[in-house]
């Protein structure tokens, strides 16, 4: 088989581009091949397809005409969506679905919300409303400036074609059951949504541990990992923190992003030099080596989160997840189990669950051990390639049937 995959992004430096190679690496080593259409300036390769972005209302057409140009010179049977931002407007999705069998991984909440968040702004909670023309009226804007209403509505209008034309795709691939009901509500029919098992290790490993992992050499030390920025919350991790100034717990935030210099900041005028770090970015070899040696993980998302894959790469490692109940948490954690959930951006209960855990490192470790038990014949390689080919399976033979041809099995397909 050989399928085109469509993204803003090769280089994997975020969830998407990581779940990108691991898709491209199974299917090499089943014998398939994959091509990368990306706006991202790579080294050439014979299987990367540079595309100028597309993100016009009228040139989003454009983009879609030379997508479909490129998946019929390398005879595609497959075109894969993934992280289509600053890349494709919203408009290019139909006429691409019209003309091949076409699926879409949805990584997070922005196409069914313009305000990428789906936090309603009276309440502070999840939003489970569909996206539509109320959104405005309700004052959901997101981290869009007020002012700025070119921006608020290029991106109320990418998300509602988004969440209209995923409609038409042979598939929608999804990480957890919690985001295929989202969708369903959506209008997407249940047959084409494909919850997927994505594939998740410690950073920097091959494959899981085969035995239990250690105990941690710093069972009070806290790891929290993402963007600085106004979605992920570890701002929030300071405040932590300073709420647990008079404990022995330690913080180690992993991450870069606009919120950095204020966060040094709050750091230094608060005086916890001594008890938070700000590591930066971390390559996944250094990652997974703090991973293995702290005492748990907090997921301190400040949004609506798809899946939450850093939860399940420390339960990989033997360590519990301290989350907010952002949603996609709920597809791998059981709270009490392999780890804790907590109340949705109550920064109370999540410092006093991670003073908890500190004060109990026995506690934490079964949690963590738990987690691994769990996770590692679930989120493998083989269980994620199964679970893509029946999603590639499903959306050429939706296709089929749509073009009025007979349904033959993917044997047939596959080169």
């Amino acid at each position: 088989m050989r399928v085109l995959f469509v993204t803003n992004r090769y280089t994997p430096i975020g969830g998407a581009e990581k779940d990108l190679a691991i898709h491209l690496d199974a299917l090499a080593k089943h014998g398939h091949e994959g091509h990368v259409a990306t706006c991202e300036q790579v080294p050439a390769q014979e299987s990367i397809h540079y595309l100028p972005p597309h993100m016009g209302f009228r040139d989003a057409l454009e983009g879609a005409r030379r997508v479909i140009d490129l998946a019929r010179q390398i005879d595609a049977d497959l075109i894969h969506l993934s992280n289509l931002t600053d890349f494709l407007g919203s408009r290019a999705i139909a006429p691409i679905a019209a003309a091949l069998p076409t699926v879409w991984t949805i990584q997070d909440v922005r196409p069914i919300c313009h305000s990428g968040q789906r936090v309603d702004p009276a309440t502070g909670k999840l939003c489970y409303r569909r996206q539509g023309i109320r959104c405005i009226g309700r004052g959901c804007r997101g981290a869009i400036p007020r002012s700025d209403l070119q921006q608020r509505a290029r991106a109320w209008g990418n998300a509602f074609i988004a969440s209209r034309t995923m409609r038409q795709l042979a598939g929608v691939l999804v990480y957890s059951a919690h985001s295929g009901r989202l969708l369903e509500a959506h209008g997407v029919d249940s047959e084409r949504i494909h919850v997927l098992p994505e594939q998740c290790l410690v950073p920097g490993r091959l494959a899981p541990p085969a035995t239990a992992p250690a105990p941690p050499t710093e069972p009070t030390t806290v790891l929290s990992v993402g963007r600085l920025d106004d979605t992920k919350g570890q701002a929030d991790m300071v405040r932590i923190a300073e709420a647990l100034a008079h404990t022995d717990t330690r913080f180690d935030i992993v991450g870069d992003g606009p919120l950095l210099p204020a966060m040094q900041a709050a750091i230094r005028d608060k005086q916890l030099a001594d008890r938070v770090r700000l590591l930066g970015r971390l390559d996944d070899r250094a990652l997974g080596q703090r991973l293995e040696a702290v005492g748990m993980v907090a997921i301190p998302s400040r949004v609506m989160e798809t899946f939450g894959r850093i939860g399940v790469e420390a339960n990989m490692a033997g360590r519990p997840a301290v989350t907010f109940d952002n949603g996609g948490c709920h597809e791998w954690l059981t709270d009490g189990s392999n780890g804790r959930i907590v109340p949705f951006r109550d920064l109370q209960a999540m410092a006093r669950v991670i003073a908890e855990l500190a004060r109990e490192p026995d506690r934490a470790y079964r949690m963590g051990l738990a987690g691994w038990e769990r996770q590692r014949h679930r989120y493998t390689a083989e269980v994620m390639y199964e679970g893509l080919i029946s999603a590639y399976e499903a959306a050429i033979n939706q296709k089929r049937r749509e073009f009025g041809k007979p349904v033959n099995s993917m044997v047939a397909t596959t080169r």
